[in-house]
């Protein structure tokens, strides 16, 4: 019951100092409250968030991509003797040949 009476009278406190009771327009207004009583909550201590270390990040470079070259051949004509462009037609077929290092060329 005492406890009621004193809220109802802090609350009623409150109204009238927010109000301005007795106060004229130019005069500051300022709001204090005092509670007592025994707390509804037990008081809440906040522990500090746990520090999680994320692991580095694995990269891993792509494999690089090889590109065989075609194989590249000459052309040799049996009549007149010799190799393109240096023989510009030959009357029979050309003939593949793998080129060699040091072969004219």
């Amino acid at each position: 019951m005492i406890k009621a009476i004193a809220v109802a009278a802090s609350l009623l406190a409150g109204i009238s100092l927010a109000a301005g009771v007795g106060s004229t327009p130019a005069e500051a207004r300022g709001f204090v409250a005092v509670g007592i009583g025994v707390p509804l909550f037990p008081p809440y201590y906040a522990y500090p968030p746990p520090v999680v270390y994320a692991p580095p990040p694995v990269v891993v470079a792509p494999s690089p991509i090889v590109v065989q070259q075609p194989t590249q051949y000459w052309y040799y004509c049996d009549n007149p003797a010799g190799y393109y462009p240096y023989v510009p037609s030959c009357p029979t077929p050309w003939h593949q040949v793998t080129p060699q290092p040091g072969a004219q060329q």
